[in-house]
């Protein structure tokens, strides 16, 4: 399942949940502008799944969170044998020339042009990395902060070898940068590092992997735009890069916070995965609770309140808090609004609703979470 900036896709039907194995079609919902939604038949905002072009079916998807608040999405699908299909849209170093009629987008899904087969795929803001089958990382796209990892600061429209011979178990991609973690559990980052994203210690741009300075190990890492959070294998959240809102609740600093290396993110639990939006972060606990924190202003965080809300200027930013669904096996958060899917294969969303994205029968922010209808 992924979230995007006005809509939402996943693998199965809310009706028909996901398979194992050979995969399952794919499925979106909210704006079907620049290609978002996979199927060139549908040109309106609908909040009902709607099944993408083709027969392909998938065991992966991926799409660009962290992103422009008005940003298109990317959406990327991995299929059992390791291929890539990629929609939406589609700077021609991406997914290749944009489609008769869609500008600068692809309506219909495309494989991208490889000999690579991926065991992981993420989308980021621009540029797109992937675990391949012998565990390196290769990126293509816009490589002008280092983001591919080549040792360049160039844009590659193919698949180029991330630097350092360095073998990963999964692999994030934001907002001009990038990172991954090995099978021991060692974090590297590389790109730009304005606000400390890359963990180094620093605030200087690499264009090949530099390792994130913590003592620990990782079983987990999620970039948004800005932001690097990652799980240790005991459970415990750490993030890094900007922090607006979303480190401790005794936090002075509570706006246009910079860490440069992780630090540690009070929960009332230890927590199975973190994933990031754009500005906003939810997390599953160990206590099989989904709490949401950061950027709040549409309902992105759940209900708002002044006990754990603060303004600044016109926005919200709230500290954790609990989102009132059924007990999730997954969480993934847009720009605008987050999904989850829970233990029996429903699909839930709240947050900002435009041009539906949330899935809601209206376009009206939502706090609560609401269950995607079935096709």
């Amino acid at each position: 399942m992924v979230a995007g900036t006005f809509m939402s896709c996943a693998l199965g039907s809310p009706e028909a949940p996901a398979s194992r194995g050979a995969g399952s079609a794919a499925y979106c919902w909210g704006d079907p502008e620049f290609g978002a939604l996979g199927n060139p038949a549908v040109t309106r905002d609908t909040a009902l799944p709607v099944p993408i072009a083709g027969t392909r079916r998938y065991v992966a998807l991926a799409t660009n969170a962290a992103i422009a608040f008005t940003g298109p999405s990317t959406v990327c699908a991995l299929t059992a044998a390791g291929e890539a299909d990629c929609w939406g849209s589609s700077p021609a170093e991406l997914i290749g020339p944009a489609e008769s009629g869609c500008t600068g987008c692809v309506r219909t899904p495309r494989a991208v042009a490889t000999a690579y087969r991926f065991r992981r795929l993420s989308v980021g803001s621009g540029h797109i990395c992937g675990v391949i089958a012998d565990s390196t990382a290769v990126c293509w796209g816009r490589g002008t902060e280092g983001q591919l990892g080549n040792g360049g600061l160039v844009t590659s429209s193919t698949p180029t070898p991330v630097a350092g011979g360095l073998r990963f178990a999964d692999i994030a991609a934001g907002e001009s940068y990038t990172c991954g973690i090995t099978a021991a559990g060692v974090a590297y980052c590389w790109g730009a590092n304005n606000r400390g994203q890359l963990g180094d210690s620093t605030q200087a741009t690499r264009s090949t992997p530099v390792r994130v300075r913590f003592p620990g190990a990782f079983r987990a890492i999620d970039v948004g735009s800005l932001t690097t959070c990652g799980v240790s294998t005991t459970g415990a959240p750490f993030c890094w890069g900007r922090t607006d809102g979303r480190i401790t609740a005794t936090d002075s600093a509570f706006f246009s916070r910079t860490s440069v290396a992780p630090v540690p993110v009070e929960l009332p639990t230890a927590v199975r995965v973190v994933d990031i939006g754009l500005l906003n972060l939810c997390a599953i606990g160990q206590d099989d609770v989904t709490r949401c924190w950061g950027w709040g202003t549409h309902g992105e965080t759940g209900p708002t309140d002044e006990t754990r809300c603060r303004q600044a200027s016109v926005e919200l930013y709230c500290f954790p808090g609990r989102i009132d669904a059924p007990t999730l096996t997954e969480v993934h958060v847009g720009v605008y609004h987050a999904c989850g899917r829970a233990r029996d294969g429903a699909i839930y969303c709240w947050g900002g609703n435009f041009h539906l994205g949330a899935g809601g029968p209206t376009y009206a922010n939502q706090p609560t979470p609401q269950r995607i209808g079935v096709p």
